[in-house]
């Protein structure tokens, strides 16, 4: 695993402004409340790559919102339907770990690997991870997730997550 800081990780549109729309969105007292995220303000490259998930109670991931891209590429609209019903247990795993680092730490993570096609190869995405507060409290993830290596007309119809999404890991620290 690559563990990095640097900005580079934001160098696709959708994942450059939707940071800086949520950063946009934190105040002096600190995370963006989930009733800030506006769809009719957020930049046009963001909405069908954003995702909203909700900690539960349980510590279980509820997905809220997946924009029609990603639900595009993944084949079906994961909303409503919690994280670990989707993916596999060794990779849910390594995804909450990353979700519940974005919501303790308070800060933004980022990490990347392949999805898996049937039958075909895997496609390389990012995901960034952005907290976001019920009460003062970090229980939202928003985020993106973005394909970097291919044009939005040659993305497949359907993926899967493949085992091998643990490439990288990014972190930034808001208070640097």
């Amino acid at each position: 695993m690559i563990v990095s800081n640097s900005l580079g990780f934001l160098d696709t549109p959708p994942l450059r402004e939707g940071f800086r729309y949520w950063q946009s969105l934190c105040s002096p007292q600190g995370l963006p409340q989930t009733q800030d995220l506006d769809p009719v303000t957020m930049p046009m490259a963001v909405l069908p790559w954003m995702l909203l998930y909700h900690r539960t109670s349980s510590g279980r991931y509820l997905c809220l919102r997946m924009g029609a891209g990603a639900c595009c590429v993944f084949g079906y609209d994961p909303t409503g339907r919690h994280m670990d019903e989707l993916l596999s247990s060794e990779i849910y795993e390594g995804h909450r770990r990353l979700f519940d680092e974005c919501l303790l730490t308070a800060q933004p993570v980022g990490y990347g690997g392949r999805l898996s096609l049937p039958g075909e190869e895997h496609i390389p995405y990012r995901r960034l991870l952005l907290p976001v507060c019920t009460a003062r409290v970090a229980d939202h993830v928003f985020g993106l997730i973005v394909f970097p290596n291919q044009n939005s007309a040659a993305l497949p119809s359907h993926a899967s997550q493949s085992a091998a999404w643990e490439a990288s890991v990014w972190r930034y620290d808001v208070g640097a």
